[in-house]
């Protein structure tokens, strides 16, 4: 089954689509993107699962809204919205920035949430206290304040590091799309990701899951799923390629995922 529908919430349509059938999954996009970067793990996934993939607001197709509330708690109540239509507990795989608004879901609606994935999480919580990579961030905060949003995104994208080499060059199509997102997510998003703050120990290690690409090893997403052990042994699971995995490397991702979730 192949699906395309808008649900309101808040005066924002938000784009939902859904794939195949099964044990519902829910996948969260972070920033620079949209669902679309799940375009090619959806396929492998969707024999297994019922996939829901949707544009959070301010990206892709849900990107017209009367306000700027781009809020945390307000992006809970879009999935909420979402949960409400598919009816049925979830399997909640989030990546980057999109890891703070479903680890948040998850801790007030942990009936809803049957396992959750957290692919290299990025927010305030995750990051070593004094080190470079908080300096970095507060340089880049400070851009934003001055609404030099273009030298922060340079900055940003530093931060971020090197790609996959692997990883095909985008189009200049694509890269007009990406940047697009990009933007929004420094405009109007990172103050709301970034100050987070998600109570990860508060969430049930049982059904808790993190994940790191092996080409992170070292940088800020693996340190700050490190820190985030120290407190909580929670499990974590390694994957190919570098911080795009799901996108770069979709069928092994898939296949990893799988295993985690009792497949193959």
């Amino acid at each position: 089954m192949d699906k395309e529908l808008f649900l309101k919430n808040k005066n924002t349509d938000i784009y939902v689509r859904e794939k195949g059938s099964g044990p519902v999954l829910l996948m969260v996009h972070g920033s620079a993107c949209d669902s679309s970067f799940y375009d090619e793990a959806e396929e492998s996934l969707s024999e297994n699962f019922r996939v829901i993939t949707f544009d959070r607001r301010g990206y892709g197709r849900s990107n017209q809204y009367p306000t700027d509330n781009f809020s945390l708690e307000i992006q809970v109540e879009d999935i909420r919205m979402i949960l409400e239509y598919i009816g049925e507990p979830i399997i909640l795989f989030a990546h980057s920035a999109g890891c703070a608004v479903s680890a948040k879901f998850a801790i007030r609606y942990s009936e809803w949430v049957s396992k959750l994935i957290l692919f290299e999480p990025f927010e305030e919580s995750s990051v070593v206290e004094n080190s470079i990579e908080a300096v970095w961030i507060q340089a880049i905060v400070e851009l934003i304040r001055k609404e030099q949003y273009s030298l922060a995104m340079i900055r940003f994208s530093e931060l971020m590091g090197d790609g996959d080499p692997e990883s095909p060059p985008p189009t200049i199509r694509e890269q007009e799309y990406m940047m697009t997102n990009y933007f929004h997510f420094i405009k109007n998003e990172f103050f709301h990701i970034f100050c987070s703050k998600v109570p990860y120990d508060k969430m049930d290690k049982d059904r808790t899951i993190f994940a790191c690409s092996k080409g992170s090893y070292g940088n800020i997403f693996w340190k700050g799923i490190q820190k985030i052990c120290e407190k909580t042994p929670f499990q974590v699971v390694g994957f190919p390629g570098y911080h795009n995995c799901p996108r770069d490397h979709a069928s092994e991702f898939s296949k990893i995922l799988k295993c985690c979730l009792g497949y193959e």
